[in-house]
């Protein structure tokens, strides 16, 4: 997966975890920490940053939802942070990487 898929599927957890009760909600975001680095290639530093920005958001918003508290603001800046990774990710070309990878 490219960055941006990796992205775009984080993104879409995220999305679909306000839908559930928090214990489900938990099990759709644990899964994501397989994500936490990417694609594993070397990218610029803004992509890095917003990818852990990203992920320290969605700890917040697991963490207000495994003690019970509310997390609908939390969720909104995952949602936030996670759309932002997405979209450094497409327009710093992470897409078209896969793409290469294969034709190489």
């Amino acid at each position: 997966m490219s960055e941006f898929e990796i992205a775009q599927h984080v993104l879409q957890c995220v999305q679909q975890s306000a839908c559930a009760a928090p214990p489900a909600a938990l099990a759709m975001l644990k899964p994501l920490t397989r994500f936490i680095r990417g694609d594993g290639g070397v990218h610029p530093l803004e992509l890095d940053e917003a990818r852990s920005t990203a992920f320290l958001a969605i700890c917040d918003y697991a963490k207000a939802l495994h003690r019970g508290q509310p997390a609908g603001q939390l969720w909104a800046v995952a949602v936030a942070a996670t759309d932002q990774w997405r979209a450094l990710a497409k327009r710093s070309g992470c897409v078209a990487q896969l793409a290469l990878g294969a034709a190489g």
